[in-house]
């Protein structure tokens, strides 16, 4: 199995703000605006808790995104964002050169993502929603998809239900579409688990950026991520794609603290070489099936 870190929502170039987490801990990605005017849905059809978005990306945008503005919906993760047809199940399509990043790294059905996105805490002061000036930037894990098919716009036409997404309305996007298990397979983890949700409620372990650094590209992550370790055999474990400069990595108080790179939208870790990794995986998603 591949494990996925996928880099999605609103950043320092689509968007130009971090995405919200919302005063009561609810967490908001919000999809880029669509600058091909092919998408067909607004700010304003996306709900978040049973509420529009759309007053909370203008209020956080200063207007500059409005809630008519088009958004490109993707990775679609949550059941209540957006109406849905009989069989709808969450699905994710990646950019071109994110797409011949997955399929050079041989990404398959059985694989999984886990979305992450630029996050900071809000408030809301006299009715408007703005960003707490004191709340640190950060790289926060916001949901996840097990690939259960890997579909084309061209070949693939039974999928009425998926018709709506971006990827099958833009013929200049990639044809590809990454559509989630009906439910999780996964060592550990109740059959019962969507293959794809959105984690609702910030939680301290879902937070990639290391606390106690400026920068939310510089990560903590469990020990075993450290990628140097030779094997009993003296292989090397091949590290996070696109991030081999061992000068990235430091091992700190039984931490793998790294300093991710800045480009680059999927980060794909070979989870067969790194046996805690599917351990990790299952724990992050039981923290949601214990929240509810």
């Amino acid at each position: 199995m591949k494990i996925i870190l996928s880099r999605k929502g609103f950043d320092s170039s689509a968007g130009r703000v971090p995405n919200p987490i919302l005063p009561d801990g609810t967490l908001l990605s919000f999809p880029i605006p669509d600058t091909s005017q092919t998408s067909k849905i607004r700010y304003e059809d996306i709900r978040v808790n049973g509420e529009s978005i759309g007053k909370i990306v203008e209020d956080l945008t200063n207007h500059k995104i409005t809630r008519r503005h088009f958004a490109h919906l993707d990775p679609d993760l949550n059941t209540s964002a957006y109406r849905r047809s009989a069989g709808w199940r969450p699905l994710f399509g990646p950019g071109g050169p994110a797409q011949t990043h997955l399929q050079t790294n041989g990404v398959a059905v059985g694989d999984l993502f886990l979305f992450f996105g630029w996050f900071r805490q809000t408030e809301i002061v006299a009715g408007k929603y703005g960003f707490v000036k004191s709340a640190p930037d950060r790289h926060i894990i916001f949901g996840w998809l097990q690939v259960g098919a890997i579909v084309s716009r061209e070949k693939d036409v039974l999928l009425s239900w998926a018709k709506y997404h971006h990827h099958f309305q833009d013929p200049d996007l990639p044809p590809v579409v990454y559509i989630s298990r009906a439910t999780l397979d996964l060592d550990g983890v109740n059959r019962n688990v969507t293959g794809g949700g959105a984690f609702e409620k910030y939680q301290k372990e879902l937070c990639l950026t290391c606390s106690n650094q400026p920068k939310r590209s510089v990560w903590k992550l469990p020990q075993w991520f450290y990628p140097f370790y030779r094997h009993a055999r003296g292989e090397r474990r091949p590290p996070l794609s696109h991030h081999r400069d061992r000068r990235r990595w430091k091992l700190e108080k039984g931490h793998a603290i790294l300093q991710s790179v800045g480009r680059g939208q999927e980060f794909v870790l070979e989870a067969e070489k790194y046996p805690q990794a599917i351990t990790w995986v299952r724990d992050l998603i039981a923290l949601e099936k214990r929240r509810r």
